[in-house]
């Protein structure tokens, strides 16, 4: 995302993304694993390309990027390449496979822009709590851009975090006030309590969110309620945002899998008697991974996406 993050925003990923109650399956977590993908993957090769029907359903190829991996299945490099512009990112992990480091380089027709060092501490148990970003222009003026301290609750969530400016002076102090009522849990947007925004959610047994809504000035903007099957993956949702432009309305989407665990069907409607058929189609490797799919909307082929694999 190229835009800033709002307050709000910061607050809402925070919370949804810092617990580490998710671990339903017995797999080993890593990257491969998280892009569910199996063997000891070397690197990875992508094209991803575009059908234009303007000019007779010819293929643009819109961008490509290779992807490199550890014996152990984490990503240490990954280069993303669209035209004349390059961009070089370099993963380092610590020996519990945390990541700690990326470095990234920006790079146009063979100069280098600019580079950027994201750090990363944790706890004993594997939360992060710290982040700090240094950027250097192409004159190898180096400055920091951002500094976060996160805290986290018993249950894994943070309900505090510190930032500071280019300077270190801190700039903000911010408390996410949460409530817990057994499966139910609460929180407000910037200000607390007194704030226009509040976050609802209710959780499984499998501490997974199921159902969400989000009130502004004690009014619905937004709601959410999702169904797993027994691996985990989620097989529906009921969705209404009053902010979403493109999809407006109540809908309801289902999701279908093949044996490998791959997305093969995205099926929507909404009240409105709107309907958005997706689905895939795919080719596999030896290794069960796949490596080339067409990704069709409403009957029409919109991208093609290939993958060529190396292995350890």
């Amino acid at each position: 995302m190229e835009n800033k993050i709002s307050t709000l925003n910061l607050i809402i990923i925070l919370l949804l993304f810092s617990t580490n109650c998710f671990c339903q399956h017995s797999v080993i977590k890593n990257d491969l694993s998280e892009s569910n993908i199996t063997g000891e993957v070397k690197n990875i090769e992508f094209g991803k390309y575009e059908i234009n029907y303007d000019e007779g359903s010819d293929t643009i190829l819109l961008r490509e990027w290779k992807l490199y991996y550890d014996i152990y299945g984490n990503m240490i490099k990954s280069i993303n390449l669209d035209f004349d512009n390059e961009m070089i990112r370099i993963f380092k992990f610590n020996k519990k496979n945390e990541k700690i480091k990326i470095t990234e380089f920006k790079i146009f027709r063979g100069d280098t822009l600019n580079c950027s060092t994201s750090t990363f501490k944790y706890n004993s148990i594997g939360q992060k709590i710290s982040s700090e970003e240094k950027c250097c222009d192409k004159d190898k003026q180096c400055y920091l851009f951002y500094h976060y301290v996160n805290f986290y609750d018993d249950r894994g969530f943070i309900y505090r975090y510190i930032s500071f400016d280019k300077s270190g002076t801190q700039t903000d102090d911010l408390y996410i006030p949460v409530e817990y009522v057994q499966n139910k849990r609460t929180y407000w947007g910037s200000g607390g309590k007194n704030s226009k925004y509040e976050f609802v959610s209710y959780f499984d047994k499998s501490d997974r969110v199921i159902e969400s809504t989000t009130y502004f000035d004690g009014k619905v903007i937004a709601t959410s309620d999702v169904t797993y099957d027994t691996l985990g993956r989620m097989i529906k949702e009921r969705r209404f945002d009053n902010e979403d432009k493109e999809y407006k309305g109540k809908w309801t989407w289902i999701y279908k899998y093949d044996t490998n665990g791959n997305h093969i069907d995205l099926i929507g409607k909404n009240d409105l008697g709107e309907k958005e058929i997706n689905y895939a189609k795919y080719d596999f490797d030896i290794k069960g991974n796949w490596t080339k799919r067409w990704h069709f909307r409403d009957q029409k082929l919109i991208y093609i996406t290939e993958r060529k694999f190396s292995y350890y």
